[in-house]
């Protein structure tokens, strides 16, 4: 380490600290619906995108893709069983799962992706759920908010699983994981996921983000900008 640290070239040496598995919220709060600070009852979120000139015909012209890098989806497969991830949130129908794709160590990982611990496929569903078929009561409503409406319910997904089903990193490569992803059509990589870290350590693995958004596609002419989101973290 001493001999690392002596030499010119290296400026900055911070211990690593493996990324794990974190959560999000979503909800009419992003709408801005709310009263005294608490979300409305109505009009409901598929209201207001409606309002804000969303369709499902919109992103099949686009055929816009977010990328999540989590554990596995659904099955495991582009046809998942859950109809949310469906267009209309029919199924039968048209899936919106536009690739499952396995990173890292194959000895660590499911070799199927399937979600078996939750995580990747409860985040989709976050992200792109739609149950806008389906009537406004149990199971699938309590008579004022819709279960499993997602932030954008009509965009399509793609599955980049980096995590093992006991939610440990396989050690993927973080730069080939978002070339690909933009590659098959990904222009946001939704990351629900990081390190604890004090006071937001900027690490080498932020850097490489860094420099992803500006340009996803190195060696190819220009920049191909990818949106990079991630989770704010569960620690404060």
């Amino acid at each position: 380490t001493k001999t690392i640290a002596g030499r010119p070239d290296v400026v900055s040496m911070t211990p690593y600290h493996p990324p794990v598995l974190l959560d999000e919220r979503q909800g009419q709060i992003l709408a801005g619906n709310l009263t005294a600070g608490i979300p409305n009852t109505g009009p409901d979120y598929a209201t207001f995108l409606a309002n804000a000139g969303f369709t499902q015909s919109q992103f099949d012209a686009s055929n816009f893709v977010v990328d999540l890098s989590d554990e596995g989806l659904d099955n495991g497969t582009t046809s998942p069983n859950h109809f949310g991830l469906y267009k209309g949130g029919l199924r039968p129908g048209t899936s919106r799962v536009a690739y499952n794709l396995l990173y890292g160590t194959a000895a660590a990982i499911d070799a199927t992706g399937c979600g078996s611990i939750g995580h990747g496929t409860w985040t989709t569903h976050v992200l792109a759920g739609n149950t806008l078929s389906q009537p406004n009561n149990f199971p699938h409503g309590d008579g004022s908010f819709r279960y499993d409406t997602g932030i954008n319910p009509f965009v399509k997904v793609g599955n980049s699983v980096i995590f093992d089903n006991a939610g440990f990193f396989t050690n993927a490569n973080l730069v080939s994981i978002q070339q690909t992803a933009y590659q098959n059509g990904a222009r946001i990589s939704s990351n629900s996921w990081g390190d604890d870290v004090s006071n937001g350590t900027y690490d080498a693995d932020a850097q490489t983000f860094d420099m992803l958004a500006r340009d996803a596609q190195a060696g190819t002419p220009g920049n191909q900008e990818l949106v990079m989101v991630f989770a704010a973290g569960n620690s404060g």
